[in-house]
């Protein structure tokens, strides 16, 4: 089955489910690059990672160099050149899946695993700082550890704080048919 090419936000997405990821990034104010670089892994293939978040909060990312992100249907694992390019690649990634997380989905079922360099390591949730408001990408949601200008370093969990529903909510609901725009 051939996935349907999206319109949004002035990138045309190779499928819905980027498409819908966009959306959940823009209703959290999570700047992204749409497929911005390619890369040649160290086994000759070529690879293009989704998306590039250059400034999510988190404690494993340096400031300087944000964070890949790829997004797989369903896990894969024959097509591994997301997980070689974590491990050849300064700059973390994550593999993130299906929006079904805040929808009675298991958050292993949205992925949401990192790799980098021979590490890997999961799950990583979005999870928002309590006090500023912060969107963060924190192992089990742990917001406390987002490192946020407010400096309010609680051991908390938010990965389901109103505005990350919100956000999801928003993903899973977005149509495009028609020259529908989604809510965000």
């Amino acid at each position: 089955m051939e996935a349907i090419q999206t319109q949004y936000d002035g990138y045309k997405f190779r499928s819905r489910l980027e498409a819908r990821w966009a959306v959940l990034f823009n209703s959290l104010n999570i700047n992204y690059r749409y497929e911005c670089e390619g890369y040649i892994l160290e086994d000759g293939r070529k690879y293009l990672p989704d998306f590039y978040l250059p400034n999510i909060g988190s404690s494993w990312v340096n400031d300087d160099n944000g964070i890949f992100v790829e997004i797989k249907p369903a896990h894969i694992d024959v097509d591994n050149k997301w997980e070689l390019f974590g491990k050849q690649s300064e700059i973390p990634i994550i593999l993130l899946g299906p929006l079904d997380i805040f929808n009675g989905g298991d958050i292993t079922n949205g992925f949401h695993w990192i790799h980098s360099n021979d590490f890997s390591d999961g799950p990583y949730l979005f999870c928002e700082c309590e006090s500023c408001k912060e969107i963060g990408l924190e192992f089990d949601g742990r917001s406390g550890r987002i490192g946020c200008k407010c400096g309010q370093q609680k051991k908390r969990y938010n990965s389901d704080s109103y505005n990350i529903r919100k956000a999801y909510r928003h993903a899973r609901q977005a149509r495009f048919e028609h020259g529908e725009v989604p809510i965000v």
